[in-house]
């Protein structure tokens, strides 16, 4: 029962962000977003047999939803610890985050937590 009170609080801090009158009803359809690249992401780590240009695309499509502060924000709460690596490596791709993410729960060394392997297939789509 608490679990989904803390689950269903943090989806309205995210809606709180993402608010607009006219885009309020889509919220929860694009926080589906979230969840497909989760499982994109555990599928990538499992077997490295997923489509990088889905995962680009969802990551995409969420920055054009929250601003990139908050994109990260949401993005290092809602994944898990173990794929921060790739996150890192896809967000520094796109130019979403630099050097250094400073985070109230965090603060990561892009340098140090990025998959250079990741990188460079990144950079050859």
């Amino acid at each position: 029962m608490v679990e989904k009170q803390q689950k269903r609080n943090k989806i309205q801090e995210f809606a709180y962000i993402y608010y607009t009158p006219k885009l309020k009803h889509n919220f929860e359809e694009d926080y589906k977003i979230m969840k497909y690249l989760k499982g994109s992401m555990n599928k990538f780590i499992r077997n490295k047999k997923v489509n990088l240009r889905l995962i680009l695309n969802y990551i995409v499509t969420l920055s054009n939803l929250f601003h990139p502060k908050a994109l990260t924000v949401i993005l290092y709460h809602e994944i898990q610890k173990e794929l921060w690596p790739i996150l890192t490596t896809f967000l520094y791709f796109l130019n979403i985050i630099g050097d250094e993410v400073n985070l109230k729960f965090v603060r990561i060394k892009t340098k140090n937590v990025i998959d250079y392997n990741l990188l460079e297939k990144l950079n050859q789509l």
